[in-house]
């Protein structure tokens, strides 16, 4: 056996990383409308287009985001920062974006218009933490539901929303017309 003048307590130990902490955007920070809209853009598949991103200017058709995307969601966080209706949560580990979201309040009920997260920290616990801590936000604030929208084709994000007890209560459709 080997011994030692330090011990196992004195050796340094790996920093682990921090919780994921969400939290609500104040008004006062639109100077981070920009870096939101970039992250935006950075981490979503065009498999996250549905009809919203359509009739937004967000997507040329869906399989194709417009190319003045990240021109359009900066608009719109801008707006929403704006609107008392509307509220951002970002969801910051270690001081890095890794997490956002943007919530409608519908009176009795609330509207995930949108919620991203940082690729690279997809299936990590960062979604769950958001989400969870949303419905939190959005009991206390009196809501008895909350709706959202997918993709049809954003598959991993219906299963993560399933296990978040979301439930189908209905289906978008749409037939493109002879020009």
């Amino acid at each position: 056996m080997c011994s030692s003048n330090s011990s196992s307590e004195d050796a340094p130990h790996p920093a682990r990383p921090s919780r994921p902490v969400p939290r609500w955007l104040a008004r006062r920070e639109r100077a981070l409308i920009p870096k939101l809209a970039t992250f935006f853009v950075a981490n979503v598949p065009t498999c996250y287009i549905s009809h919203t991103e359509l009739w937004s200017g967000r997507a040329r058709n869906f399989a194709h985001w417009s190319p003045s995307l990240r021109r359009v969601i900066t608009t719109e966080l801008r707006e929403a920062l704006r609107d008392r209706t509307r509220h951002i949560a970002v969801v910051e580990r270690d001081d890095e974006l890794v997490g956002m979201a943007v919530v409608v309040d519908l009176g009795r009920y609330a509207l995930l218009e949108d919620i991203v997260i940082r690729r690279e920290r997809r299936g990590r616990g960062v979604g769950r933490v958001l989400v969870r801590w949303l419905f939190a936000e959005e009991r206390k604030a009196g809501k008895s539901a909350i709706f959202l929208e997918s993709g049809g084709r954003n598959l991993a994000a219906q299963r993560f929303f399933r296990k978040q007890g979301f439930r189908k209560i209905s289906i978008s459709m749409c037939r493109r017309l002879a020009a």
